[in-house]
């Protein structure tokens, strides 16, 4: 008797993770589609700048280094192949720069440019919200300048830059505002090699085209 109850609860469980299964992968959803949209985020990079130790008036010699930050307008769009699995292509652009004074060097750091095309997995965890994977490749753009006794701003700074591309990865937690409406808040690895790693976090909102936009859920 033991044996059937076992048998039972078994047969009953993978049931249930089939039914679950079927959920997330149903390809008669309405979500699929091309989509746009836009976000901000604010952009880390480590090993791109230093600051003396000590502050801005300590003789020493000794730097450290100094994260740089940068506020990001970024613009994207993709296909939802499937409700499970996108393709997306993103745009950023610094919208500041980052300035360090030391006591015989000013630096000034902005991102002129971040883009990258990515695999985005998506798991349904009910019908307002989800898990989103990023997997792709992208390229930056870094201008640095550098004046030494003077402000980074001064004509006789120094120009210079960092650019490099590679592997990318993120995850994101999505909000369903309305069927064609979706609200992200993102985490991204842009780049980590060397001494330098560069990462982001943020918020994107996408609009789905072709959808019985009907109201809010």
């Amino acid at each position: 008797m033991k044996g059937k109850i076992h048998a039972l609860v078994l047969v009953l469980g993978c049931a249930a993770v089939s039914q679950a299964h079927a959920e997330w992968f149903d390809l008669s959803s309405g979500s699929s589609g091309f989509y746009a949209g836009g976000g901000l985020h604010v952009v880390k990079v480590n090993g791109l700048l230093d600051r003396r130790l000590g502050g801005p008036n300590d003789p020493g010699g000794f730097r450290i280094d100094e994260p740089g930050y940068n506020t990001v307008a970024q613009l994207r769009g993709g296909w939802q192949v499937f409700p499970f699995l996108g393709v997306e292509a993103q745009y950023g652009l610094a919208l500041d720069s980052d300035d360090i004074d030391n006591a015989d060097n000013s630096q000034k750091l902005k991102l002129n440019a971040l883009y990258g095309i990515y695999l985005k997995p998506r798991l349904a965890i009910s019908d307002s919200f989800a898990l989103v994977g990023s997997l792709g490749y992208n390229d930056f753009d870094y201008d640095i300048k550098r004046a030494e006794n003077a402000s980074a701003d001064d004509d006789n700074a120094s120009f210079g830059s960092f650019s490099d591309s590679g592997f990318a990865w993120g995850g994101a937690l999505q909000l369903q505002l309305t069927p064609a409406v979706r609200l992200a808040f993102e985490y991204n690895q842009h780049y980590d090699k060397d001494d330098v790693d560069m990462f982001d976090a943020g918020f994107a909102v996408t609009y789905v085209f072709g959808q019985d936009d009907g109201g809010y859920y």
